[in-house]
């Protein structure tokens, strides 16, 4: 997504340093959505490519498992 804090208000108003680029991935636990990563990029011109959205793919569903199996353990 380009120059995000024109859909986020929080970004346009809370946040001092511009963003320029975001990439949000839905953060997925036990089936259901439970929120969503974002990635952001402060320089000018600059995009995240297709492995950086697997990567943080990835490391969503990664995470994902380890906080499903700590809560598992603890039941």
């Amino acid at each position: 997504m380009a120059d995000p804090g024109r859909r986020y208000e929080y970004i346009r108003t809370k946040l001092h340093a511009p963003i320029r680029t975001a990439l949000l991935v839905p953060y997925i636990r036990q089936g259901h959505y439970a929120g969503t990563l974002w990635v952001i990029s402060h320089q000018e011109g600059t995009s995240f490519t297709t492995s950086d959205v697997q990567a943080i793919q990835s490391l969503t569903i990664f995470a994902s498992t380890v906080l499903d199996s700590a809560q598992n353990a603890k039941h």
